[in-house]
Parts: structure tokens; C-alpha cells; sequence
């Protein structure tokens, strides 16, 4: 997702429990200006490997990127067993800005860890 300057790219780590945005300054009319600017990660230990269930989309007119993430059993409606985190992304149209929105909803009280790395260059 972007603006033509300000890229994004959301990833998970292999547990499902890491939610990681790749952020890249990108002139669109160039290929060769692109340059890495850091990640900013969400950590959500309730979720894990074994049980996490993973759905992301792209609504392209809205320039949005959406996500659930899931260790709760029954994906319709959440149940009392787990974790479920519902994301919303997009990089603003005039201003360089990654904006996201998470909705946690757990069995349990949970804690989540941010975290960011800037890269230097």
C-alpha cells in the first residue's frame, strides 16, 4: 500500500503472532529510487503457530489494507478459547503517514509489544 512516495507492506512472522509493516521511501517514477526507511512490529503472543488463522485483502479503491488474525477455533464468531486481532492499513494520500487500526478482543487479558528499527543510510 502507498502514496506513490511512502510505501508499505504488512508481513507475519511464521507463528502468526508478529505482525511487521515494511515502510520504504519510493519515488513511483523511479525504479531506482527506493530505499528502506524501517519496520514497525506488533507482537501478540496469544496468537501462535499451531492455532492462528491468517486472512488478509486489499481493498485497491480505498487504498486499504485489511487483516484477521485469529487463534480463537471457531472463525465466525468469537468464542471464549482465544485471540483475534482485526487490522486496518493505509498509507495517507497527501501526507506521508502509515496509519493502522487494531481491534484485540481476548479470553484472556493480553499484552501486546511495539516495536520499530529505523534504518540508517
Amino acid at each position: 500500500m502507498g502514496n506513490g512516495d511512502l510505501s508499505a507492506v504488512l508481513t507475519t512472522d511464521k507463528t502468526g503472532s508478529v505482525l511487521t509493516w515494511w515502510v520504504t521511501k519510493t519515488d513511483a517514477w523511479s525504479t531506482s529510487d527506493i530505499f528502506g526507511l524501517g519496520t514497525v512490529s506488533v507482537s501478540v503472543p496469544g496468537l501462535n503457530a499451531t492455532a492462528t488463522k491468517t486472512f488478509a485483502w486489499q481493498d485497491l479503491g480505498a487504498a486499504t489494507t485489511f487483516g484477521t488474525f485469529s487463534s480463537a477455533t471457531n472463525d465466525t464468531a468469537f468464542s471464549s478459547d482465544g485471540v483475534k486481532v482485526t487490522m486496518e492499513s493505509f498509507v495517507a494520500a497527501s501526507t506521508n503517514i502509515l496509519v493502522t487500526t487494531l481491534n484485540i478482543t481476548s479470553s484472556a487479558a493480553t499484552t501486546i509489544d511495539v516495536s520499530h528499527a529505523v534504518y540508517a543510510g
